[in-house]
Formats: C-alpha cells, sequence, structure tokens
C-alpha cells in the first residue's frame, strides 16, 4: 500500500507550483517528498447582510412582451435592485424597487429579448424574461 501512495503522491508533488498566497502576497516554499506539510484555513468572518423576507416572494415583469413601457411589480421584499441585460449579457439599465410596483420606460430598447434581474443584499434573487416588440 506505501508503494502505491508514493507512485501516485510523489509526481504529484514533483509537477506541484512552488508558491502560496497570503494576505495578497505570494511566499515560495519548497516541499521534498518525505517532509511533512501541514495545512492551516483560517477563514476571517465579517459582518453579514441577511435577506429578509415578509411573506411569499413575488416579483412580475409585464406586460410582456413590451411595446415601449415595462411594468415591474414586487411583494414580500422590503427592498432591492433590478438590473435589465440584454440577451447578449449587456447591463443596459438598473435601479432601485421597494415592495409595490414601479414602471421603466423602455422605449430606449430597441426590438429584442431582455433579462430583468432582481438583486438584494448583492445577491441574485430572481430572473424574468421578457420581450420588446414595437
Amino acid at each position: 500500500m506505501r508503494a502505491l501512495f508514493l507512485l501516485c503522491i510523489v509526481p504529484a508533488l514533483l509537477w506541484a507550483q512552488n508558491y502560496y498566497e497570503a494576505s495578497g502576497q505570494s511566499r515560495a516554499f519548497t516541499l521534498a517528498a518525505g517532509q511533512k506539510a501541514e495545512w492551516n484555513n483560517t477563514t476571517t468572518v465579517g459582518e453579514t447582510a441577511q435577506l429578509i423576507a415578509q411573506g411569499p416572494l413575488t416579483f412580475s415583469v409585464y406586460p410582456n412582451p413590451s411595446n415601449g413601457r415595462v411594468s415591474l411589480s414586487l411583494s414580500g421584499l422590503a427592498n432591492g435592485k433590478v438590473s435589465i441585460y440584454a440577451v447578449n449579457g449587456v447591463k443596459v439599465s438598473s435601479l432601485p424597487i421597494r415592495a409595490g410596483s414601479a414602471v421603466m420606460p423602455s422605449m430606449v430598447l430597441p426590438n429584442g429579448i431582455y433579462f430583468a434581474r432582481l438583486e438584494s443584499v448583492g445577491k441574485t434573487i430572481l430572473t424574468k424574461r421578457f420581450l420588446v416588440v414595437r
């Protein structure tokens, strides 16, 4: 069993990169076969934000397809941000949204497929697809 271990591990050690990164700085090291290495993976914990739902979460984009104006409706979440992306992934608009509804004029959006991404506390919550057809 020891021979199998050496055959599998020693070649991997020879090909391994010999550096590590700590606090944004790189440090070189050398580990030869037969030496002992230990890893201590310490994680620093900071302030965390929580998403607090206020009932069932609903997010609507209407009418779909749109001919010039898009309405957004949100319930179950106190506030968030809606980002609009074109089908090619380019962000074309962004607006804050509170519980209730908002109207986003889409006069500047050419015909096409778009995605409305609801975000809260830096996380994507829901994504809806809509069309602009004139």
